[in-house]
């Protein structure tokens, strides 16, 4: 996992760059991100981080020090980010949106 975070914070320092080499290494860093998760194992651990994550929000959820609103938008995105790798996971080519018609 500190490989992936490694990665995707080199992605977007390069990415905020103007530099256009810079943005060929950001492009560069996909490819290695692309090769990483086509792993089954990194699949596997991805989606449980993701899964023990939402069990650790859910768990704040009586506590009254935290601003519930707040913590139900992130869960709403934690849940929506979950479905989409696990589609994306499943099944890379997969779109994550239909357009129809």
């Amino acid at each position: 996992m500190l490989r992936l975070e490694y990665l995707f914070a080199r992605f977007n320092h390069f990415l905020r760059s103007d530099d256009p080499e810079l943005h060929h290494n950001a492009i560069s860093i996909l490819f290695d991100l692309g090769d990483i998760g086509a792993r089954g194992d990194i699949k596997s651990l991805l989606l449980k981080e993701f899964e023990r994550q939402k069990y650790a929000l859910n768990g704040l959820k009586s506590s009254q020090k935290v601003d519930q609103e707040a913590l139900s938008q992130t869960l709403a995105k934690l849940i929506l980010l979950l479905a989409a790798s696990t589609i994306l996971l499943a099944d890379p080519t997969q779109p994550l949106l239909r357009v129809n018609g």
